[in-house]
């Protein structure tokens, strides 16, 4: 599941709570457990300026090397 938020937040850039929800077929709660865990692992980040419950990869996630996105998924599956 995390995966596919990350590969999710790649493609788009930013995703609202209510789409992980969609995406990955979570009720509310999960959903928010899950982004909290992503943000405290130092993954995701909180979007200000966008209204509340937007979230987005951390910078160093989002460049395209293979080796960080190696590094990525490592520590999602820990």
């Amino acid at each position: 599941q995390p995966i596919m938020i990350v590969d999710y937040l790649r493609s788009s850039g930013m995703m609202k709570h209510n789409t992980v929800m969609k995406v990955i077929d979570l009720k509310q709660s999960a959903a928010s457990k899950l982004l909290s865990n992503l943000v405290q692992k130092d993954i995701i980040e909180p979007v200000s300026g966008h209204g509340k419950g937007k979230y987005k990869l951390k910078s160093k996630h989002q460049d395209g090397e293979d080796a960080k996105h190696h590094e990525l998924y490592e520590k999602l599956l820990k």
